[in-house]
C-alpha cells in the first residue's frame, strides 16, 4: 500500500457487483461500471477486524493508506475514509485516482472529460462526511522538462509528508501541497515510474533501464544506475524494502530477452555492484556516487 503510515495494519476491499446491460441501438451494451457495493475493512496487527465500512461503488484495486486516511479507487469515484474509525469523509469524481492526502486535500490525477486523457494533478478538499468535495481545491500542472511532455507528473507523483514529489520530462519536482514555490532538479533521464520517497531520497526509473536517486534535501542527483545490456525498452518495477529499493527490469534486446535485478541502496548505488544477478542478467554501472 502506498504511503502506509497508520496504526491500521491492513485495509482490504471486498466488492460485490452485478453484471449490467444498458439497452442501446445495437442491443445490449456492457456497462464498465455496473451497480455494485464495496466493503472496506481494517485489520489490526493480530488480524482482528477494527471496522468495516460499506461504499456504493466497486473497486478492483487494493486501498491506499496515506497518513491517517484510507483511499479507495472506485469504479465511479475516489473515496477517502478515516483510518481510525472507517468514517467516509469524501467521495469525488474529480480524480482519476487517489494517490495520497496532504494539506487537507486528497491528491490524484485530474479526471479526464469526454474521453480526453487526464492532465495535471488535483487536490480535492476533505470537507464533510459522505460529501463530494467542495470548492477551494488546488491544481498543479507541469509542462515537462527541457525535452519533456505534459502530463507526466500526474502519472509519476507521490505524496510525501506535506509535499508532492514527481517527475515531468527530465525534471523531478517537489511541490508543497499547501501552495508556494516548488523546488526542482534536472535529471539525466526521463523517468516514467511512480516516484518512491524514503527519507530524503526520491527514487525513480526510466524506460532505458536507468534508476536515479535524488537527494531531496539538497535537490541534487545523488546517484544513477544504468544496465549494461542494451534494450529497446525495459519494463521496470520498483519496490521499497527497508532502506533498499529493489528494481526489476525486463526488456527485449535485438538478440534475446534481457533481465536485470538490482538493489541500489538509498544512500549510495555502490551496493548494487556487489549483488548477484538473476540468470542472463548483464552487469550494472553505477554513476554519480557521492557517499
Amino acid at each position: 500500500m502506498r504511503g502506509a503510515h497508520s496504526r491500521v495494519a491492513a485495509a482490504v476491499v471486498v466488492t460485490a457487483a452485478l453484471s449490467a446491460c444498458v439497452n442501446g441501438p445495437g442491443g445490449c451494451d456492457f456497462d464498465p461500471c455496473p451497480p455494485g457495493k464495496g466493503s472496506v475493512a481494517a485489520l489490526d496487527a493480530e488480524g482482528a477486524e477494527r471496522w468495516r465500512t460499506s461504499i456504493s461503488d466497486r473497486s478492483d484495486d487494493p486501498p491506499t493508506v496515506s497518513g491517517n486516511y484510507v483511499i479507495v479507487d472506485g469504479c465511479r469515484a475516489v473515496h477517502v475514509l478515516d483510518a481510525a474509525t472507517g468514517r467516509l469523509l469524501v467521495s469525488t469524481e474529480e480524480l482519476a485516482d487517489g494517490v495520497g492526502v496532504a494539506g487537507g486535500l486528497v491528491w490524484g490525477a485530474d479526471a479526464a472529460e469526454d474521453g480526453e486523457p487526464a492532465r495535471g494533478v488535483r487536490g480535492v478538499p476533505l470537507e464533510r462526511e459522505g460529501g463530494t468535495g467542495g470548492n477551494g481545491g488546488r491544481t498543479i500542472e507541469h509542462l515537462g522538462g527541457s525535452n519533456g511532455e505534459s502530463g507526466d507528473f500526474a502519472r509519476t507523483f507521490t505524496v510525501s509528508g506535506d509535499d508532492l514529489v514527481g517527475t515531468h520530462g527530465d525534471v523531478l519536482s517537489v511541490d508543497p501541497a499547501a501552495g508556494g514555490p516548488g523546488r526542482w532538479v534536472q535529471l539525466p533521464a526521463r523517468p516514467t515510474q511512480r516516484v518512491l520517497v524514503l527519507g530524503d531520497r526520491a527514487v525513480t526509473a526510466s524506460p532505458d533501464g536507468s534508476v536515479v536517486g535524488v537527494d531531496t534535501a539538497a535537490m541534487r542527483l545523488a546517484w544513477r544506475v544504468v544496465p549494461e545490456a542494451v534494450s529497446r525498452s525495459y519494463a521496470l518495477r520498483l519496490k521499497a524494502v527497508g532502506d533498499t529499493v529493489v528494481v526489476t527490469a525486463l526488456g527485449q534486446s535485438a538478440a534475446d530477452e534481457v533481465s536485470e535485478h538490482h538493489r541500489p541502496h538509498l544512500r549510495s548505488a555502490e551496493a548494487v555492484l556487489h549483488l548477484a544477478h538473476q540468470p542472463r542478467a548483464g552487469n550494472l554501472h553505477a554513476l554519480g556516487l557521492d557517499d
